[in-house]
């Protein structure tokens, strides 16, 4: 899986959120500037969400959630990427 995936798996979930350790954190910035910082060219960037050293694989490290608040589409640390619905690949 590619970065430039990652990026747009995040685009579509229209906010970052990174959870650690069972806490959620969010971020400061508002949508349209986490939105600008993905879009902006910059050389060696690379979004990274690391396995932490007692977690397991099947840890969900990037999840994204529909309007009511039901999980999409995730992946795990291991690599297992999940979807749910319909996957439409143009």
């Amino acid at each position: 899986m590619t970065v430039k995936l990652l990026l747009i798996i995040v685009l579509l979930a229209g906010i970052c959120s990174i959870a650690a350790a069972g806490i959620e954190s969010v971020s400061t910035d508002t949508q349209g500037e986490i939105l600008y910082k993905l879009s902006t060219s910059t050389d060696g960037a690379v979004l990274t969400l690391q396995q932490g050293p007692t977690e397991a694989g099947s840890a969900v490290k990037l999840r994204i959630k529909n309007a009511s608040g039901s999980t999409v589409a995730s992946i795990s640390a291991d690599g297992t990427v999940t979807i749910t619905g319909q996957v439409v690949i143009q």
